[in-house]
């Protein structure tokens, strides 16, 4: 593991070449784990954490089997300076794996999880223990690795204050192959929002001397670029529900930084869910297509209820789809119901029945006594169904 941060070390290293040294190095930041939502149920929130603990062992794992030698991370990898002790226990658990397989970790508190003045943090603590290196914001990183000379400096916030977007020192001497800059500072250009404050300015990464990768991890999405004379790194937010998070993979040698990859993070969790349109007959229709749902509802995934088959007009005015459905939006990031393939023929009628499902859905509409919100609801969400899916051009009946 490593020593003072001023003293060169040897790093466990995958060599690529036979004339030089190369390291493969993992970035990533924004873990935040332990987040909580301002408004969320018990259940959300423990669907959240899991996740979030999951995004933490995907960076882990992936860096043990690329075969990497060094792990970045570039700030909040708790959601706050004095964690719970299920994602410690998580944290001391995965550090140990990449302990085994011989990658260091070196690592900067973000804006959430940096300590108050005087207080130690969780970071403290797992440094302490062995199973990660804090950067010094007064001395560099040096580490030297057969013949490759790299140098790692950090820009670190402090707690309660803002950067402004200064970068403090724009001249970094050094004598090493190659100088990496940790920081948990947005760029300028590089994701971030209207309205953000603490956000260093191009013009400041253009005047930087002696910095050849700027890794910057305040950005939520993996991204990466070149401002000037320096390549600028976002690690991104691995956990993102939407499916745009992830972190990055580096090469690097002695002619400087190699290649540069943005490896994807968890992405949303999809799940399509069949039902018969025959379960709508049932007299406990809801409860059994509620069972169907319930293993699958966490807060950051999109389910698709799909009903196939032939049913009525009463039966699907009295299925309780509208009572579903506000239930299960409640629970998930995104609830749609596909009525495409249900075909609504008469109890009467024999044979495969119409395939216009539109226009039987706005004649159930217009019959339905308005005294009752909760059919008329099913009818209406199940037309605006349709036509999301199908376009307009879906009021034209279909046939066989």
């Amino acid at each position: 593991m490593l020593g003072e941060a001023t003293k060169d070390f040897d790093l466990p290293v995958q060599i690529f070449s036979q004339r030089d040294s190369e390291l493969r190095t993992i970035l990533s930041a924004n873990f935040s784990l332990g987040e909580m939502l301002p408004v969320c149920s018990t259940e959300q929130a423990r669907s959240r954490r899991r996740r979030r603990q999951a995004a933490f062992s995907q960076v882990s794992s992936h860096a043990i089997e690329s075969g990497a030698g060094l792990l970045i991370i570039a700030g909040d990898l708790f959601a706050q300076y004095d964690p719970k002790p299920d994602d410690l226990c998580l944290v001391v658990r995965e550090l140990g794996r990449l302990h085994k397989s011989d990658i260091t970790v070196l690592a900067i508190p973000g804006d959430r999880d940096s300590a108050p003045e005087e207080e130690r943090s969780a970071l403290d603590l797992l440094q302490d223990l062995g199973l990660l290196k804090q950067l010094s914001d007064s001395s560099p990183l040096c580490i030297q690795i057969g013949k490759l000379g790299l140098q790692i400096s950090s820009l670190l916030r402090s707690y309660g204050e803002s950067s402004q977007g200064s970068l403090q020192r724009l001249h970094y001497e050094t004598q090493a192959n190659l100088h990496l800059l940790v920081s948990h500072h947005l760029v300028e250009g590089m994701g971030v929002e209207l309205g953000c404050e603490d956000v260093v300015n191009l013009d400041s990464v253009r005047a930087l001397l002696g910095v050849h990768v700027l890794v910057a991890g305040g950005g939520s999405r993996p991204m990466h670029g070149r401002v000037g004379g320096t390549a600028v790194a976002v690690p991104g937010d691995p956990g993102l529900p939407d499916g745009t998070g992830g972190f990055l993979e580096i090469d690097v040698s002695r002619r400087g930084l190699e290649r540069i990859d943005v490896i994807p993070g968890l992405g949303t969790v999809r799940r399509i869910v069949d039902i018969p349109a025959s379960m709508l007959a049932a007299e406990d229709a809801r409860t059994l297509i509620c069972g169907q749902l319930e293993p699958l509802l966490e807060p950051e995934a999109e389910i698709l209820l799909q009903i196939t088959g032939r049913t009525s007009p009463k039966t699907l005015r009295t299925a309780g789809l509208a009572g579903i459905s506000r239930w299960a939006k409640t629970c998930v990031s995104d609830f749609q119901l596909d009525l495409t393939g249900l075909r609504i023929v008469s109890e009467t009628v024999s044979g495969p029945g119409h395939l216009s499902t539109m226009d039987e859905m706005s004649r159930l509409v217009s019959e339905i006594n308005s005294s009752d919100p909760l059919e008329t609801e099913a009818s209406e969400m199940a037309i605006a169904t349709l036509r999301r899916i199908r376009g307009d051009s879906s009021d034209t009946g279909l046939s066989e």
